[in-house]
């Protein structure tokens, strides 16, 4: 009798242990494991993959966003650069979207601490986690240094909501995140992008040097320039807007509750140059629409950086990340207008996507067009440099928006490199 209770118990165990490891991959974040991934575009570029990680001893529950901790929203960062405020901007946005509210005092308080402890630039490989603990308290870490935190849990609900809310904006980031399998070609590449050592030192230095919330006025940060709805709309005529009222609470947010189902679909571009039929060449754009900023300029935003300056004193994130994406909507359109997929590449049944960085001066004039992130075709990148220096060799940039400059210009402040984008694909 013995016996078959220590061979029954063993059975038990190893089932278990089954089932915690089938379609599960364990997390480098302590006391969680990997069980979903899906990659978020903003604009027809590749930001970052979310990785969504939960408990390593409970199987995941229906509701995630109920269930209590550990778990943990993680955005690793593929884009080669990016900034904190386009990033949590977006994160709000997707957010408000999915929950129809916008965002609470304690929900943009964290975001206001982790923008300011953020000291410059994102880049490639760097890891920011919003973790629920056991204690339900919210903490956010990016590679290893703790940013902010609150002992509010509905700021990491809210944030969660964005990503598999089903009124959020993106259906198939959502169905990817939530799969039962882990996209087995979105693995390698979350995987691969990993922060050096160097990297993880110069964020600890933060801490050191400053108190954690100071913001350092020697980064480049967005200066708020009054944009009206109107103006916006003369610049990308054909791009979707929600018109919303200022609230007294959050006077820059605007009310996405009754966004349409195009505005619901705005932060997940496809950018595609196609050819519909192999023996012709055919254009055709799919580019998503995008998000405008319709509420009218308050007084704070349109106040001088000053040094003890707050982020949200300086420009509201979501402004900041409807106002990018207008900008590079309307200069990826002007590239793409120009593009052609050779025939040569048609007939070979040639593919690739492909990177470019378009250099501009102070006044929005054309320096140079290189290739950031090479197709591995020629021709196609060939075809893609044309098109940019073909779009803006008669004419230059315009409307170059303060967030744009933020977010894009050089150390030296006198150039911005502008990614563009550009993917070739054949349909049958």
């Amino acid at each position: 009798m013995k016996d078959y209770r220590i061979r029954k118990a063993l059975i038990i165990s190893a089932g278990v242990c089954a089932l915690l490891a089938t379609n599960l991959a364990f997390s480098a974040i302590e006391g969680v494991r990997l069980v979903g991934l899906a990659m978020h575009q903003d604009t027809g570029r590749n930001i970052y993959i979310g990785a969504l990680h939960y408990d390593e001893l409970i199987p995941v529950p229906e509701d995630v966003v109920a269930a209590d901790g550990p778990k943990a929203m993680e955005y690793r960062v593929v884009a080669r650069r990016t900034s904190i405020r386009s990033l949590m901007g977006s994160v709000l946005l997707q957010g408000e979207l999915a929950t129809g509210t916008a965002p609470s005092k304690t929900i943009s308080e964290f975001v206001e601490d982790i923008m300011a402890a953020v000291k410059g630039s994102l880049y490639a490989g760097d890891s920011l986690e919003i973790r629920l603990n056991k204690d339900n308290t919210v903490v956010a870490i990016l590679d290893g240094q703790k940013l902010a935190s609150t002992t509010d849990r509905q700021v990491s609900n809210y944030f969660l909501m964005g990503w598999i809310g089903e009124r959020g904006p993106s259906t198939a980031f959502r169905s990817s995140i939530l799969a039962p399998e882990l996209n087995p070609t979105m693995l390698p590449v979350y995987e691969a992008h990993t922060v050096s050592s160097e990297r993880i030192a110069a964020i600890e230095a933060w801490s050191e040097k400053e108190d954690a919330v100071a913001i350092n006025i020697s980064t480049p940060v967005a200066v708020a320039v009054a944009v009206t709805s109107e103006a916006a709309d003369s610049t990308v005529p054909t791009i979707a807007s929600a018109a919303a009222p200022l609230s007294a609470e959050n006077a820059v947010s605007t009310d996405l509750a009754s966004s349409s189902t195009e505005l619901q679909e705005a932060l997940t571009d496809t950018t595609i140059i196609t050819a519909q039929e192999p023996s012709e060449v055919q254009t055709a754009l799919t580019l998503e629409p995008v998000l405008l900023a319709s509420a009218a300029p308050t007084q704070e935003m349109i106040q001088p950086v000053m040094e003890d300056a707050k982020a949200s004193e300086i420009i509201d994130a979501m402004e900041y990340s409807q106002r990018l994406a207008v900008f590079n909507t309307s200069v990826l359109r002007s590239v793409y207008a120009e593009i052609r997929y050779p025939r040569a590449a048609v007939r070979r049944n040639i593919q690739g996507t492909l990177e470019l960085d378009l250099s501009v001066g102070k006044e929005g004039e054309l320096l140079d067009v290189s290739i950031a992130v090479s197709s591995g075709h020629p021709m196609l990148d060939k075809s893609a440099v044309k098109a940019a220096n073909k779009a803006f060799s008669e004419k230059p940039v315009q409307e170059i928006d303060q967030v744009a400059r933020s977010e894009y210009s050089e150390e030296d402040g006198d150039k911005l490199i502008i990614p563009i984008p550009v993917s070739f694909i054949l349909t049958e």
